[in-house]
């Protein structure tokens, strides 16, 4: 017995059942995201989910009524909810500001159609099933592949979590870099961050860098090590470009 609408992701049928499931799986997928995030949400208090000024405090737009519907989701993902009723029916979003100025290019996640920033976006294309959802050019977002759940795959689990298939998604530009955190996500038992090897985790740099007309693209040696960690990895890295490279 519930109180209020149902919320099991199948209780309405389709489509919204392969829309949740579409996006439960892109969240497992993103994991090794937000793990990231979370870890340092511990050591230094910046939390996973960010209003716009606490990324970009040097635009005075971030800091009015006009971004308060929309976040940061760690520091490359803009997350714009649909939450008004007209736009819903509409299946528009509006009023999305793109902060960063002209310089910096925002990228639709699902389309690859790319917007300069300083600028306000309306009658964005969201249908049900899509998230109004934006990279921040020259972004690395690592991934694992799509799980239904984070114990490691046997016989009886055969959909579980490989953590040695790795996904590393690039938008080169400029010189970037991610340090990827990754723990037995199980105890609390790991070190201060100040460590270059961390005594039960370990860390991973990935690197982008573009000069002239080429990109080069680089996962560092893994520092660290815990309880299960299996060094034989498979890394894969997805590269988003307008044209043919």
């Amino acid at each position: 017995w519930t109180t209020g609408a149902e919320k099991n992701p199948w209780y309405h049928g389709e489509p919204y059942t392969s829309i949740n499931r579409m996006y439960l799986k892109m969240k497992t997928g993103l994991m090794p995201y937000y793990y990231t995030y979370a870890k340092e949400a511990h050591d230094d208090g910046v939390p996973m989910v960010r209003a716009m000024m606490l990324e970009f405090p040097d635009d005075p737009n971030t800091w009015t009524n006009l971004t308060q519907y929309q976040y940061m989701w760690g520091e490359n993902l803009l997350v714009a909810p649909v939450y008004n009723e007209a736009d819903n029916s509409a299946e528009v979003r509006n009023n999305i500001y793109l902060p960063g100025g002209e310089d910096q290019v925002w990228i639709d996640y699902f389309t690859g159609e790319q917007y300069t920033g300083g600028k306000v976006i309306n009658n964005f294309s969201a249908p049900l099933w899509k998230l109004p959802l934006f990279v921040k050019n020259g972004a690395i977002v690592p991934m694992y592949e799509e799980n239904n759940n984070v114990a490691p795959i046997t016989e009886t689990n055969p959909k579980g979590l490989d953590k040695t298939k790795r996904i590393i998604e690039f938008w080169p530009e400029g010189k970037t870099s991610y340090d990827l955190f990754e723990d037995d996500g199980v105890t609390l038992d790991y070190s201060n961050k100040e460590e270059v090897n961390y005594g039960s985790s370990v860390s991973t740099r990935f690197t982008s860098e573009v000069k002239d007309d080429e990109a080069v693209l680089r996962a560092e040696a893994s520092k660290g090590t815990y309880k299960g960690y299996d060094s034989n990895r498979n890394t894969t890295f997805v590269v988003n470009v307008s044209k043919a490279p």
